[in-house]
């Protein structure tokens, strides 16, 4: 049985069925109507991000293939059946063209082609994703970087007019290719406008955004649902080392300087005089083994340094070393505890 059929006995028709109509629109004139739907439906589970991100790659492995103009939007109903077919027959055009190209007379027309090709960008729509602990760097097609936190979740939708992107959970760093379309990163209630630069936005599980500028120029715009009217809607404009955040309900006023928290995509941070209950949740974020502390008291103790988060194993016999603790590895989680007989100062 190939990869493609047990995928999709795994998941059912029926999630397929539905990545494919989501597909469709996210790829048609009407995206943005559909736009929260969407992002609900992603954010029901696994099963569902990883049906769109099949019907994704199906959809442009047959495109790079047939090396053609996007089909139609009402002729992008996705199956998993028909997509596999496409991809024998975009390989037998393939193999006809090359042998037409092969023609003298026939060579300038294909170097307009490709002339032409390259003054008009294709449209391209799917989702990027990461499962717990991984960090992912992905290249786009025009050059942009992007480097995907652990557990995250990344739509990506070109056209010839802009770049528009969508954070839907996580963290991302985006290392911006400098072009005339715009690149748009949408997050929560906010949008983020480049060019070309360096920046991090960041989704929390309270779905607060914050956002950091490493390098070049970046605008924020924020739409916060507040009884405040002169915070309802707001563009803050970033410097290399400010960063701002915002919520549904509320936006921060002016942005801050920040200078911590650049070496994640590395899966490490440094940490100054912070709670250590707040290392445990950052290391936790990479791992199904969580670690824990016996005594609530103990997640207040201050730590300053740099952890390498991905192993929790590792980051608790750090924490343990700093402050005389025991470590002790169970099925479903390590946890810390001070040694018997001894008592917090």
């Amino acid at each position: 049985m190939s990869d493609e059929e047990t995928s999709r006995k795994g998941m059912g028709n029926q999630f397929y069925d539905e990545a494919a109509d989501w597909f469709t629109k996210m790829r048609g004139p009407d995206a943005e109507v559909h736009r929260a739907d969407f992002d609900a439906w992603l954010k029901r589970g696994a099963l569902h991000r990883a049906a769109y991100n099949r019907i994704a790659e199906i959809f442009l492995d047959s495109d790079a293939t047939a090396d053609s103009q996007p089909r139609p939007a009402t002729r992008m109903r996705l199956r998993l059946l028909p997509a596999l077919c496409v991809i024998v027959l975009a390989a037998l055009c393939a193999l006809s063209l090359t042998f037409l190209l092969a023609q003298p007379e026939l060579g300038d027309v294909q170097a307009d082609n490709r002339s032409r090709r390259a003054r008009t960008a294709v449209p391209t729509a799917f989702a990027f994703s990461t499962i717990v602990g991984e960090v992912r760097t992905i290249v786009l097609e025009d050059g942009s970087r992007i480097t995907l936190d652990t557990d995250s979740l990344l739509s990506v939708d070109f056209s010839s007019k802009e770049r528009r992107l969508r954070l839907i959970r996580g963290r991302a760093r985006f290392e911006v290719a400098h072009e005339r379309r715009p690149f748009l990163v949408a997050a929560g209630l906010g949008v983020i406008t480049a060019r070309g630069t360096i920046f991090d936005v960041r989704v929390g599980a309270d779905r607060e955004v914050s956002v950091h500028l490493l390098r070049g120029a970046i605008d924020v715009a924020t739409q916060a649902r507040t009884a405040h009217p002169e915070l309802l809607s707001q563009i803050q404009h970033l410097r290399p080392g400010q960063g701002t955040s915002y919520t549904e309900q509320f936006a921060a006023a002016q942005p801050i300087e920040r200078t911590s928290d650049i070496l994640w995509p590395l899966a490490r941070a440094e940490f100054d005089d912070v709670p250590l209950g707040e290392v445990i949740i950052q290391a936790n974020r990479y791992s199904l083994v969580p670690i824990e502390v016996e005594d609530s008291r103990l997640a207040e103790l201050k730590v300053s340094g740099v952890f390498s988060l991905r192993d929790t194993q590792n980051v608790a016999q750090k924490l343990a070393h700093l402050f005389n603790l025991e470590v002790h590895r169970e099925p479903y989680r390590i946890l810390l505890s001070k040694p018997k007989g001894s008592s917090l100062k």
